[in-house]
């Protein structure tokens, strides 16, 4: 028996229909009987009164029927009747944050944030809610609410990745390392790498010297299905570091090229990568300046400010 809808109710319309059908059964069966002793005069009322009661019955179905026309509606009806669910506001913040992506983060950081206040040990708000604060450039406070996660998904991949790549952006390298690793180690067990994680380990290691070992994280990365578009990017930097501006050059062209495509097909993912798209642009004006080639540098400059709309991500230029 599937008892997970208690999680958020112990009443439902759906609970009831097999538990009820020996009693529907029984009151038909009653009212047939019934019918049956009634003087033939009394008949026709009998008939009138069971369409009757199928007309407000038919009627009561068709208006709940409403409540589940889309997600929104059923997310919005459970919250007006059961205003302590946690599920159903965490639910509407991911929902905005997909439909909406940037444009909802505020919207979604309060369906959120009521989501905890209802449930503090709801570990997909606090999930939600550390995505929508990172966006935003509150890493302290999103750290913590991962932190919090953690320990209640200890083999979550997906949030020690999550808390290796903030302590990342606070310029934390060698606290990030333990994270990031545990993230492959978990997706690898899982046969499931997505090679973001190998890239993440690729800029710890980067921006703590270790080029060589940075470089092969990045294609480790490469060799993965589907390839992260920072992977491209941040190889790119890796290299023209090294002065191979060439193979620099057409990793910083492949990286943009992925990364607006991948931005443009998700709302929630373009927060993210529309950030690493505006360092893409940045890096590439840095190298067009290094060989001498101003006028594309200038207009590499100029894009790299139309996508960049909040913090930057992880650097390793």
């Amino acid at each position: 028996v599937d008892v997970w809808p208690f999680v958020y109710s112990f009443v439902a319309d759906h609970f009831q229909y097999l538990a009820s059908l020996g009693l529907i059964t029984l009151a038909a069966a009653g009212l047939a009987t019934l019918g049956q002793r009634l003087h033939l005069t009394g008949r026709p009322i009998g008939a009138a009164a069971a369409g009757l009661l199928l007309l407000v019955l038919g009627g009561l179905t068709f208006a709940q029927g409403f409540i589940y026309r889309d997600l929104d509606t059923l997310w919005n009806d459970v919250i007006a009747k059961n205003p302590t669910n946690s599920i159903a506001y965490n639910n509407l913040a991911t929902m905005t944050l997909n439909r909406d992506g940037r444009a909802g983060l505020d919207k979604a950081m309060g369906l959120a944030e009521q989501a905890l206040v209802n449930d503090p040990r709801n570990h997909l708000a606090m999930n939600n809610l550390g995505s929508i604060y990172k966006a935003l450039g509150r890493y302290e406070e999103a750290l913590a609410l991962f932190r919090r996660s953690i320990d209640r998904q200890k083999l979550d991949a997906g949030i020690h990745r999550e808390v290796g790549e903030i302590l990342l952006r606070l310029n934390r390298h060698e606290e990030a390392l333990p994270y990031l690793r545990n993230a492959l180690k978990l997706q690898q067990a899982r046969r499931k790498p997505t090679g973001l994680e190998e890239t993440l380990l690729g800029v710890a290691r980067y921006q703590l010297g270790e080029v060589d070992e940075a470089m092969g994280h990045f294609r480790a990365a490469l060799g993965q299905s589907p390839v992260p578009p920072q992977a491209h990017h941040y190889l790119a930097v890796a290299l023209a570091s090294q002065g191979k501006f060439t193979d620099a050059l057409d990793h910083y062209q492949k990286a943009i090229s992925d990364l607006t495509t991948a931005a443009g097909e998700d709302p929630r993912q373009a927060m993210e990568l529309g950030l690493g798209l505006s360092d893409a642009h940045l890096n590439l004006g840095n190298l067009m300046m290094r060989l001498n080639q101003p006028q594309q540098a200038i207009e590499q400059y100029r894009l790299a400010t139309r996508h960049a709309p909040g913090e930057a991500p992880p650097r390793v230029a």
